[in-house]
């Protein structure tokens, strides 16, 4: 009884032994092959923004650099001198005033009631013609002058008489300086500008101009000159 009781157990002890030695060798072929680790699962975590890359500021806008101011060109007739009309016009040379040909009145020359009732029309006239209120100062001196000369090329009783009137209306309208250059441009250009006020002369009691405008231009820059030597105290006044 005895001994098969210790065989028995002596059996099962050897059995214990191989499964021990056979889980060891078990473990030994597993020893190089680890089993992979599970995936972690997902991170639970506050929403962070991610870092964004640095954002280079945009350059400010450069103030464009301002313009340099822009010279405003002078008209040719500012750039009239003394010395220049004293160069280009001889003032004997003109016609004389007591000629048939841009005739000027002496001051101490009286027209007769008829005359003088129209000169006082068209001296109020001067106030309000439209041709003498255009932007241009040489084109609104140039249209005061058709006027005295469109009398002389008709010849009219009050030819002699309306320059000196046309005169005076220039001096009180027109700065001085102004004055002796533009009429100097008149009379050494006499040719330009244009000649739309002699559709308008019936407004200052004078006919309409006959045929072509080129005679009364002729005689308009006559008439420059003439006023210019007494604005300039080259021609005496009478």
């Amino acid at each position: 009884m005895f001994l098969t009781s210790s065989a028995t157990r002596g059996q099962r002890a050897r059995r214990a032994l191989v499964v021990v030695f056979l889980a060891g060798i078990a473990f030994d072929a597993c020893d190089g092959e680890k089993p992979q680790a599970a995936p972690p699962g997902p991170v639970s975590s506050p929403v962070i923004a991610p870092e964004s890359a640095p954002v280079t500021p945009a350059p400010a806008p450069q103030s464009a650099k301002p313009a340099p101011p822009r010279t405003p060109s002078v008209p040719a007739w500012k750039t009239v001198t003394l010395q220049l009309i004293d160069d280009k016009i001889d003032f004997k040379k003109l016609p004389s005033d007591s000629g048939v040909f841009t005739p000027i009145a002496r001051s101490d020359d009286q027209p007769d009631q008829e005359v003088l009732d129209q000169l006082v029309l068209l001296s109020a006239a001067l106030q309000t013609w439209r041709p003498g209120n255009v932007a241009d100062p040489v084109q609104r001196v140039r249209n005061y002058l058709y006027i005295p000369a469109t009398a002389d090329v008709f010849q009219l009783p009050t030819e002699a008489y309306i320059p000196s009137i046309v005169f005076d209306h220039l001096r009180q309208t027109v700065p001085q300086d102004d004055l002796i250059k533009i009429l100097y441009w008149i009379a050494a250009h006499a040719e330009g500008g244009d000649d739309k006020a002699l559709d308008e002369l019936t407004a200052v009691g004078l006919p309409s101009a006959p045929g072509g405008p080129d005679e009364i231009r002729n005689r308009a820059g006559y008439y420059a000159a003439k006023l210019l030597g007494r604005l300039i105290g080259r021609i005496s006044a009478q």
